[in-house]
């Protein structure tokens, strides 16, 4: 049997994917708290399910090409983990890393999200580049 939360974790990653808001709505708790670590101009913690989705729609705006490619989730009774991989380009900058993504999870929302890349250096460069 699958724990719930790597359900609510693929969830997450398909609406994020397809861009739902209304899916993101539902799955994000209103007060929801997100740290992008080593992410440049997106770097910092929002607070609020308008705040994050509004942050993750900019980290599109932002690139040329996006591509992020789904390796793993782990779960456990506080949350779950999402491994992924991102490929990015901005002119003539280029990034390719592999992300944690840390998810706390209560009364089936998520309460927390940190994302973390982890070729830090080259992601902070990539994002705070011009």
């Amino acid at each position: 049997m699958e724990h719930p939360h790597l359900d609510l974790a693929l969830s997450l990653w398909q609406a994020t994917s397809e861009s739902d808001v209304a899916r993101l709505e539902e799955l994000l708790d209103p007060a929801v708290r997100w740290s992008f670590l080593d992410s440049g101009a997106l770097e910092g913690e929002v607070k609020g399910v308008d705040q994050v989705i509004s942050t993750l729609a900019r980290s599109g705006e932002l690139v040329d090409d996006l591509c992020s490619e789904l390796l793993d989730v782990y779960a456990s009774d506080h949350g779950a983990v999402l491994f992924y991989r991102v490929e990015a380009s901005r002119g003539l900058r280029n990034l390719s890393t592999d992300v944690l993504l840390q998810l706390d999870i209560a009364a089936g929302r998520v309460v927390a999200g940190r994302a973390m890349p982890l070729r830090s250096e080259e992601s902070r460069h990539f994002w705070l580049a011009q």
